[in-house]
């Protein structure tokens, strides 16, 4: 995959992050599958824009949330995307290519959780969360890397010398992804979101999961 991901065409937008050809390309397959299957539905991609949006049912994706870790070859990048209805969510996915976790959601039904086998066997799905919290259950959190989140980290760091707290990881990546683990129900995520205003394909499949 490194060496793959290394050939890739690359550039960075005006806000200074990555993309790479790659993304568009898939944004616009996966858009001109959807248009096959409903095309009067409108479609918001994170690499092209609000492409329609005055239409009832909403399609949002970003094919990639976490580009500095694919470019990096890391695991912690993800797929995300939403169906939404009259600004309701109908549908959310969040796909985690290097484990084959999706968590995904229908409507106001309960969140689950499907993992595609890597290696052979079978489909397994399963109710989120895996792990129901409980006052006996240790915190373990993860904290989103950013510069304004270095003070908190330390403050987490003195919780976690006062056993408070049983495990820290800070890193970047997908928020989307966090976020999937989270709902799992064995983390809690924390993230300060200072890159700006967040756009629908940001969170909005993250959040259905979780509401």
């Amino acid at each position: 995959m490194l060496l793959q991901v290394a050939e890739l065409n690359r550039g960075h937008k005006g806000d200074g992050s990555p993309f790479t050809a790659f993304e568009y390309h898939l944004e616009e397959y996966v858009k001109l599958q959807l248009d096959e299957f409903y095309p009067q539905a409108g479609f918001w991609g994170e690499e092209k824009g609000d492409l329609s949006n005055d239409q009832e049912i909403q399609i949002i994706i970003d094919p990639i949330d976490g580009t500095r870790s694919f470019l990096c070859g890391f695991d912690s990048f993800a797929m995300a995307m939403s169906v939404v209805k009259q600004k309701k969510p109908l549908f959310s996915a969040i796909c985690a290519p290097a484990t084959g976790d999706i968590g995904f959601r229908v409507d106001d039904q309960p969140s689950k959780l499907l993992q595609l086998p890597l290696e052979g066997g079978k489909l397994h799905m399963v109710d989120l969360p895996i792990f129901p919290p409980d006052e006996q259950s240790p915190v373990l959190l993860n904290v989103h890397a950013s510069p304004k989140a270095k003070f908190h980290l330390n403050r987490f760091y003195d919780l976690w010398e006062q056993k408070k707290i049983a495990l820290i990881k800070s890193t970047s990546g997908s928020p989307s992804l966090a976020i999937l683990e989270a709902a799992k129900g064995a983390s809690i995520y924390f993230n300060l979101w200072e890159t700006g205003s967040d756009k629908p394909y940001d969170l909005l499949p993250a959040h259905h999961l979780l509401m």
